[in-house]
């Protein structure tokens, strides 16, 4: 699959189109984000989108955007579900994994390389997607993210009912080790998905 690459100049971020229904916009393909699909609240709240949730697919958590060039976001609620359609210059690519976000733009993340293997071709400006021969490995979203913030590794995000919050896992703590590999200071995690919380 090859989709037109948008140039918008400097520092050329690799953007492309997207649709869900009628909704149009462009979507930046960003690997700092572990997501597949990470939809703007404002896109999310669309009756586009809102029609194509997959019914009982949908998770409520709190969590941070991110960190930015203005530091870590604050934390908020934020949805996971799966989303049934979704098109990159009109060729399909959902059912697929989303996340939401508050700020603008629309991402897509390194998850999506467990499904493609995705070229940048700047010089004829395409977006070059090739499925993966082999199917990929299911996985369940662990219910949290890590991150690192001022030198530290820190829960930034967290779902309602996941191992993780039912373990007792807190939205910013600072993790200190995870499988035995120091990490800082903080609570010591063993396993993904979320299995064990000590301090």
């Amino acid at each position: 699959m090859t989709v037109p690459l948008h140039d918008f100049g400097y520092p050329h971020y690799p953007v492309v189109a997207y649709s869900v229904g009628d909704i149009q916009d462009k979507a930046m393909f960003d690997t700092g984000n572990a997501g597949q699909l990470i939809l703007t609240s404002r896109v999310v709240q669309s009756d586009a989108v809102q029609d194509r949730i997959v019914p009982d697919s949908i998770q409520v958590g709190r969590g941070s955007d991110g960190v930015s060039a203005g530091g870590m976001c604050a934390n908020r609620s934020q949805m996971r579900f799966s989303l049934s359609e979704f098109s990159l210059d009109g060729r399909q690519l959902g059912p697929i994994p989303t996340t939401t976000r508050d700020p603008v733009p629309t991402l897509i993340g390194a998850g999506i390389l467990d499904r493609y293997i995705v070229t940048l071709d700047y010089v004829a400006m395409q977006f070059v997607l090739q499925e993966r021969s082999a199917p990929p490995m299911p996985t369940m979203h662990p219910g949290y993210r890590i991150d690192l913030v001022e030198g530290g590794a820190m829960v930034t995000q967290l779902f309602d009912d996941s191992p993780a919050a039912l373990a007792g896992l807190q939205l910013g703590e600072s993790v200190a080790a995870i499988n035995g590999r120091p990490s800082g200071r903080g609570i010591h995690l063993r396993s993904c998905p979320f299995a064990h919380r000590s301090i």
